[in-house]
């Protein structure tokens, strides 16, 4: 029981008030709101006092299992049109995706809106380059699989949030591994298979033509 966690609840309370009273007055999108104050800023800094490291590794692998579907997902949604059910809005209306460039769109994957994809694909590359550079005792063979999914994601997702997000994971991962020291070897053999990942990805068809997207909304910007 931490006097802060009240903080975030009194928080809470007062935007689901002002959210009801002065805001677009629904309160069950209010109360689905305050649930992050509620429940996720806690569960937060409640992670460093209950994980130990194998919960994380746990953790970490669960990210990347759940890559592979979410991908297959996106890569639906993507090709998919807007009318078809996979792309439907939370509510049911047509149109799930965000306007992407030359009339694709971005998929929003499991999530309600393009963010979730671009804040859960960088946090399943920060556990895969943890799990390369670390090396648990436990190895995977499947890793990979993960890893060639979030090369597909990139290009499909049309998110620049997403690159950008990668780049910061892999210059973090960099600075770490060279601190280690013992972890620079392991991630540049796990740099060089990445790198043959992509080469392989790359030659999809769905690839290169969600790679035109992409492109164009960078020249767009």
């Amino acid at each position: 029981w931490w006097r802060w966690v009240v903080g975030f609840w009194a928080i809470a309370a007062a935007a689901v008030a002002l959210a009801v009273l002065s805001g677009h007055g629904d309160l069950f999108t209010a109360l689905y709101g305050a649930r992050i104050l509620c429940i996720h800023f806690p569960l937060v800094f409640l992670f460093a006092l209950v994980f130990d490291r194998d919960e994380v590794w746990k953790f970490g692998k669960a990210l990347l299992v759940v890559c592979i579907p979410m991908t297959f997902l996106i890569a639906l949604q993507y090709s998919l049109p807007q009318a078809h059910f996979l792309n439907r809005a939370p509510g049911g209306e047509e149109g799930g995706g965000f306007v992407g460039a030359l009339g694709k769109f971005r998929p929003p994957g499991t999530f309600s809106f393009t963010n979730g994809v671009s804040s859960f694909y960088p946090l399943a590359a920060a556990a895969f380059s943890a799990w390369i550079t670390a090396i648990p005792a436990r190895r995977a063979g499947w890793v990979w699989l993960s890893a060639a999914a979030l090369i597909f994601a990139l290009p499909v997702s049309i998110s620049r949030t997403i690159f950008f997000n990668y780049a910061l994971v892999a210059g973090f991962s960099l600075v770490a591994a060279a601190l280690s020291g013992r972890a620079v070897r392991n991630f540049l053999i796990g740099s060089v298979v990445v790198a043959g990942l992509f080469f392989g990805v790359s030659h999809l068809p769905i690839f290169q033509d969600a790679r035109e997207a992409f492109n164009a909304r960078w020249q767009m910007a």
